[in-house]
């Protein structure tokens, strides 16, 4: 008692809470349900990848690759290969991201917002 019920209080106190714990799990739920990588191949011929929409044209490149435009950049972002409920609360303890959660809305789903996870703004 005395102190404030956010997430950001627990992050900072080292303490993991079961939001926490969901959103990690929300975060990696591409990856673990196997789709990651599904999607991006699902165009791809497996014989000499080549988008399998357009089979009898010699340019034809999967456009939904990476590294189909340019290689990217990150510029600064950081994301582990799994998020995991530690990465999350110390994330949201160095202000990085934030949990909108409401204690006087139970029924909403936990989400984070920040620049190493799937939402940011």
């Amino acid at each position: 008692k005395g102190h404030s019920v956010t997430q950001l209080y627990y992050a900072k106190k080292g303490i993991v809470t079961q939001e926490m714990e969901f959103i990690a799990i929300r975060e990696n739920g591409a990856q673990a349900s196997g789709l990651w990588g599904q999607q991006a191949s699902s165009l791809r011929s497996e014989s000499n990848g080549r988008d399998a929409r357009f089979p009898h044209r010699q340019d034809a490149r999967a456009t939904n690759a990476l590294a189909f435009a340019h290689p990217g950049e990150s510029f600064g972002a950081n994301i582990p290969d799994e998020i995991t409920p530690e990465f999350v609360r110390s994330e949201v303890a160095r202000g990085r991201a934030i949990i909108p959660a409401n204690i006087n809305h139970p029924e909403s789903e936990p989400m984070i917002i920040g620049r190493n996870f799937l939402v940011k703004i």
